[in-house]
């Protein structure tokens, strides 16, 4: 269990940056484990959320990054959702991390994590002509917008991370930031948490997630610059479960 830093406690522990990584406060993990072709998971983070498998989505034990196995989506027609809840808001510091590989990726878009209210308003995370892309939208409109260079390329593991500090957002892959944008702009919805799909039954994504990680909070210590210059640790083993 993590210890909270005090003078006291920092006499007796001592905690590496990496230590920290593994042990941060999630109120939304999936480490996609159990049998292959299973059509059910856990919430291990502090609310266990319900899963809900759509689709023919499903785990597969031929490709995994850690544990026994991995989400497997087909690209037409494969999602899970979980129900609105305020775990989803984006909070001042907000952290959302996995694992990714793509079967086949081309310019269409690939969502990997978003919540959806209606079509004019949601918040999202994809890849889109083999970039990232974070969006919030509002009214039709993009109040965020935070854009890759880096270029996501099929049959290779990701890992991919969004990390918002006060306004600073960074997008990093494989621990490199990638992409900037300061902005106070921010909203909150009442919608389904979509992985894998656009909420309009559109942006399946081909390939396959794993460790999926939401935090409110900023348990890498992400310093997203204009530069993009910052790093952040790259986790080498799962994620502590909470439940």
């Amino acid at each position: 269990m993590l210890i909270p830093w005090s003078p006291q406690s920092a006499k007796i522990a001592t905690k590496s940056n990496r230590d920290w990584v593994l042990n941060a406060k999630p109120v939304l993990l999936l480490h996609f484990d159990g049998a292959d072709e299973a059509v059910t998971t856990k919430d291990s983070g502090v609310t266990g959320h319900t899963i809900t498998f759509g689709g023919t989505a499903q785990l597969d034990t031929a490709q995994k990054k850690f544990g026994s196995s991995s989400l497997l989506l087909d690209g037409n027609s494969d999602y899970l959702t979980i129900a609105d809840h305020a775990n989803w808001d984006i909070s001042t510091n907000w952290t959302l991390d996995f694992w990714a590989r793509h079967a086949s990726i081309s310019d269409d878009l690939q969502v990997y994590v978003e919540q959806y209210e209606d079509g004019l308003n949601f918040w999202q995370l994809g890849v889109e002509r083999q970039t990232l892309t974070f969006k919030i939208v509002t009214a039709n409109s993009a109040v965020v917008l935070v854009s890759g260079t880096g270029t996501i390329a099929a049959s290779i593991w990701y890992r991919i991370a969004v990390c918002k500090l006060a306004n600073e957002y960074g997008i990093y892959i494989n621990g490199a930031q990638d992409a900037y944008t300061s902005d106070a702009d921010t909203d909150s919805y009442a919608g389904l948490l979509n992985i894998g799909r656009h909420g309009d039954a559109s942006g399946y994504l081909n390939g396959w997630l794993d460790e999926i990680r939401i935090v409110q909070g900023n348990p890498f210590g992400a310093a997203p610059v204009v530069g993009k210059t910052d790093t952040i640790n790259v986790p080498f083993k799962p994620y502590i479960s909470w439940r």
